[in-house]
């Protein structure tokens, strides 16, 4: 996704972007760009492609036209010519242009260009200026016949400027950097060539080469340096990005240091992990922008709230967002609605959903977004005409997985069993044996459906499990509806076959511990280890659920080094020094709490895994109550918070917010 996010933000900053080396340079040069329409906004199959991104990306890098003003050549070249009638035309010429009166300047060129008495400097000069009004009149071709007569007559950097931009709007990249090239070698630290030639080499994606002739701009124009910036984060060197982000604060004033470069410092940072100083940047990208251009900022600054877990002022921003109704106020209401449809807040989500539907129903990711949201608001029959449009339309697999998976909930919800079960051998048929599928209609079922529709797709997988390629989900399955038996029987099975398999008899045992045989348990956790090895990481949770047992039967030696030995393995395994705390409580206060800090600590450091398992919430079960105590009520709330936020299921977190 960062990628996409750069070149857009790239290519954003170079709309905007102004320093005292680019006003010389706009005063030859004044930027004017194609409005370009784009059709797909949505960014990937389940997160692909940014409609915005799409659409600027192109509006930018593939169709950017550079008007140039007529005060090139520059003045002070004409006005070291000896012909006083030629200085005074070529003033006449440079007013008609400025009003774009290009046909009386066109005449006007015609009149000098019948002079006889015209210097051989005087004559390029001419030609260069026919090239340059050729061109604002869309006559390409006739503008690079100009400038092959100028050549006869000498050279100069701006010629080779000039017919670079014009081979740049002519599709001919080769011929516009031979053109940069020129224009570079005949006025050594023309740091604007070099520019050019960078965002040729960008715009093909070819990022160490434009890096190259990025790094010749800002050794002689300082202004690129956030472009040097840029490249090097989209080549993963963020230290030396951000290094030049610095550099780039430095060169300019406070007040003129672009908000788009505090956002790729934000960008920088979060990618090496520093959360406190990303939060601070796009803070302050946010704060410091444009008004015109904030909801981008604020965009950005949601996608890295979510991913950090702060839904709520995520969506406060995207709500702004949607309030402003600018470019971006469909993708914000995407954003939005996926969270809410996450949140399982069906109804909200289906409303948001349904608005960017109404604009964009050729986009067959929105499509199926809005499909599923249609199912959850008991809206099957819709959402059945919604997975069958992309199922005839589509010809991505993954899009077209998705819709058979809606068109088998839509029959099922509709009580078209007979249907449901038809669309399961379609798939099967069409992409082979697609467990995935399958496991998806499962679970999906398991969440959606009462027993007796559950039962029904797991009895076709019963009855289709002539290989045991269905065993895993099978299992599963018996797992979440409390039947250890025939969940038990499956892994046994599958452990013992083939030599034994230790993951396998590492599920049984848990099967066993969930349901109190302790014995056997520890039995098929031992033999789970051995065949593993102890020095092998996945055996990490065989360790501490026999580290575990070994509590359980009192035995503190055995759970001591049991412990150290998973420790040593995965020092940074917060559930052990839980674990370690547990068997603490009620004896020794002090290592039972600075197990539980210490576990915290870690969770800390890499939150965005252990905050995804939901075995993390009892650590701060665990600390609520400790802050609770201590009459830490603020503390105390928090954390019984967070153990809901990790496991919604979390009973005893639930019980103690409120009070009990």
């Amino acid at each position: 996704m960062f990628k996409k996010l750069a070149s857009f933000i790239f290519q954003f900053f170079k709309r905007n972007l102004k320093s005292n080396k680019n006003k010389k340079i706009e005063n030859n040069l004044k930027k004017k760009s194609n409005k370009v329409k784009g059709e797909s906004f949505f960014y990937y199959s389940l997160f692909i492609g940014l409609f915005f991104m799409v659409v600027l990306i192109y509006y930018m890098l593939g169709h950017v036209k550079k008007e140039i003003i007529f005060n090139t050549p520059e003045k002070k070249e004409a006005t070291s010519l000896y012909d006083n009638d030629f200085l005074n035309a070529y003033k006449q010429i440079r007013t008609l242009y400025s009003f774009r009166q290009f046909e009386a300047a066109s005449k006007k060129i015609d009149e000098l260009k019948d002079k006889s008495n015209l210097s051989e400097k005087e004559t390029y000069i001419v030609y260069l200026l026919e090239a340059i009004v050729n061109r604002s009149k869309g006559l390409r071709s006739s503008a690079l016949d100009s400038l092959k007569k100028a050549k006869n007559y000498g050279d100069s950097k701006w010629g080779g400027l000039i017919e670079g931009v014009i081979n740049l709007e002519l599709d001919d990249n080769a011929r516009a950097e031979s053109a940069f090239l020129k224009a570079a070698k005949l006025e050594k630290g023309y740091s604007y060539a070099y520019e050019q030639l960078g965002d040729m080499r960008f715009t093909n994606a070819e990022y160490v080469e434009a890096l190259s002739y990025y790094q010749k701009n800002a050794d002689y124009g300082r202004n690129g340096l956030i472009k040097v910036a840029v490249t090097e984060f989209l080549l993963k060197n963020y230290k030396e990005s951000l290094r030049h982000l610095k550099e780039a604060r430095e060169f300019f004033s406070t007040r003129d240091y672009p908000a788009i470069g505090v956002l790729f410092e934000a960008f920088n940072e979060e990618a090496l992990d520093d959360d406190v100083s990303a939060d601070q940047s796009y803070t302050k990208a946010v704060f410091t922008s444009k008004m015109q251009e904030k909801d981008f900022y604020q965009y950005f600054y949601s996608l890295y709230l979510m991913k950090k877990k702060e839904e709520d002022k995520a969506v406060d921003l995207l709500n702004r967002i949607i309030i402003a109704s600018g470019e971006l106020s469909d993708e914000a209401r995407i954003l939005a609605a996926k969270y809410l449809y996450d949140k399982k807040d069906y109804r909200a989500s289906y409303n948001q959903f349904k608005i960017v539907y109404a604009k964009h129903k050729d986009d067959e990711e929105l499509s199926l977004f809005y499909g599923f949201s249609l199912f959850q608001v008991a809206n099957s029959s819709a959402a059945l005409d919604i997975a069958n449009e992309v199922i005839q339309k589509s010809s991505k697999k993954e899009n077209v997985m998705l819709a058979y998976l809606l068109r088998s909930m839509s029959y099922l919800r509709l009580k078209q069993f007979d249907k449901t079960i038809e669309t399961i051998d379609y798939v099967k048929k069409q992409f082979g044996q697609n467990v995935e599928f399958i496991d998806m209609v499962g679970y999906t079922v398991l969440s959606s459906f009462d027993d007796k529709d559950a039962e029904l797709i797991f009895n076709y997988i019963i009855n289709h499990n002539e290989a045991g390629e269905y065993d895993d989900i099978l299992a599963d399955y018996y797992l979440l509806r409390k039947r250890y038996n025939p969940a038990l029987s499956i892994y046994l099975s599958k452990g013992l076959q083939d030599g034994k398999n230790p993951l396998y008899l590492k599920n049984a045992a848990d099967v066993l511990l969930k349901v109190g045989d302790i014995k056997r348990s520890k039995n098929y956790y031992q033999n789970a280890l051995r065949l593993f090895g102890e020095s092998n990481v996945e055996a990490v949770p065989v360790l501490n659920n026999l580290a575990y047992i070994s509590y359980r039967e009192g035995d503190k030696d055995s759970f001591f080094k049991t412990l150290e030995k998973a420790s040593k393995l995965s020092p940074n395994n917060p559930m052990l020094y839980y674990n370690m705390a547990m068997s603490y409580k009620g004896s020794n206060e002090n290592l039972y709490k600075s197990n539980l800090f210490r576990a915290d600590s870690i969770v800390k450091l890499n939150a965005k895994y252990w905050e995804q398992r939901k075995d993390t919430s009892k650590i701060y079960y665990e600390l609520g109550m400790i802050y609770r105590s201590e009459s830490d009520t603020r503390m105390s709330n928090e954390s019984f918070q967070k153990a809901l936020k990790i496991d919604s299921n979390n009973n005893l977190a639930a019980y103690r917010l409120k009070g009990k």
